[in-house]
């Protein structure tokens, strides 16, 4: 299977998983996964056993992409070799740098009534400053402590469906009466697509008026065509050629 430009684009987001987990380490983590995936191909891998399958349907659940799209992806990470690797997590390395810059840039443009954040500030409370994260957590303030945030039964299944609508459709309106919980909702669901990567930046929006909106809307334009560009790269290997529109 040759690998499709969302595929490749799913590369990228492994590789920035790994980046931001691992740093210096992201290549041999790449690695890694490159060896195990390889166990688990079958005649070339021309197609994955039983348990590579649950990983591309896993994948494909996880970031919202198709199975194809998936099994794309791992295909195409398991046929690299290890120069190949280092220099595709070097070349998105150097994408996202890029664009991590431009974003600072663009968050400058931000105007009054709408704060933005990454994920490690949105941990810090800069989106909702009564709930943080620690050790990967959510957890919220009552009065003057913090509680872990436990995502069970009705309320995890709500997060995963706010989670796949913003993934799918993406808008998702919440209604309820005053302290049923939807800031709680919203920002559970904000923190998987931020942890996950799914997404680089959130935003709440305190004030809209005729002023700041079509300043907003402008900021959003210009980062959706700055994101196109800096992710818009091409490469070519002895055994694949891909162009990747993130």
């Amino acid at each position: 299977m040759a690998i499709t430009a969302a595929g490749v684009a799913l590369v990228a987001v492994i590789t920035h998983k790994l980046l931001k987990e691992e740093g210096g380490n992201a290549v041999g983590e790449m690695i890694k996964l490159r060896n195990e995936l390889k166990k688990l191909c079958r005649d070339g891998c021309e197609e994955f056993n039983e348990l590579g399958k649950l990983i591309v349907y896993k994948l494909s659940m996880t970031t919202g992409a198709s199975p194809e799209e998936a099994e794309s992806a791992l295909k195409h990470i398991a046929g690299l070799t290890d120069e190949e690797l280092k220099s595709e997590v070097e070349e998105i390395k150097g994408s996202i740098e890029k664009l991590e810059k431009n974003i600072e840039l663009f968050r400058q443009e931000v105007p009054a009534g709408i704060v933005t954040a990454d994920a490690k500030e949105f941990a810090k409370g800069r989106i909702y400053p009564n709930i943080k994260v620690d050790s990967g957590r959510l957890r919220i303030r009552v009065e003057d402590r913090y509680y872990n945030m436990v995502k069970t039964g009705k309320f995890n299944e709500l997060v995963n469906e706010v989670r796949g609508r913003l993934t799918s459709d993406g808008v998702v309106v919440v209604v309820g009466p005053k302290g049923i919980g939807k800031s709680t909702l919203a920002a559970a669901a904000a923190w998987e697509l931020l942890s996950n990567s799914e997404v680089g930046l959130v935003a709440r929006v305190d004030v809209l008026n005729e002023d700041n909106k079509s300043r907003f809307q402008t900021l959003i334009e210009n980062y959706s065509e700055e994101l196109r560009k800096v992710l818009q790269t091409g490469c070519s290997y002895s055994t694949t050629q891909c162009h990747r529109v993130l």
